[in-house]
């Protein structure tokens, strides 16, 4: 099997969530393309440049992530705690709380990508 068959037969049983998560990627990498002419496989910048591409994109990061909570705070929602010791069930922990759910999507999002990129990149 072709590495492109394995790889689209992977994709084609994942769950709804994390199939939803890698067309996001493959939609982000287009919007790329057609932004800069180029994707990843790029050879024109240096390591250092590459790293100050990552800076820049954890700086944008941080400054979501302060809106977010500035958001939570205004919004009285700010003392939402999180127990790193428990595993948490998204239908029983999560599913009718939109606000517990948005955290959880944000804590655990580099999860999902760091999976993926093993899974599928790596």
């Amino acid at each position: 099997m072709s590495d492109n068959a394995e790889l689209a037969n992977k994709i084609n049983n994942l769950d709804s969530i994390v199939f939803k998560v890698i067309n996001k990627i493959v939609d982000r990498a287009d919007i790329g393309f057609r932004k800069y002419k180029t994707n990843m496989d790029r050879k024109d910048l240096t390591i250092i440049q590459w790293i100050d591409h990552s800076i820049e994109e954890k700086m944008d990061d941080i400054i979501y992530m302060e809106k977010i909570k500035k958001e939570l705070i205004d919004n009285n929602i700010s003392n939402i705690t999180y127990d790193n010791n428990k595993d948490y069930d998204f239908d029983n922990d999560y599913k009718n709380d939109f606000t517990k759910y948005l955290i959880y999507m944000i804590l655990f999002m580099p999860v999902y990508i760091d999976l993926f990129y093993k899974l599928f990149i790596s």
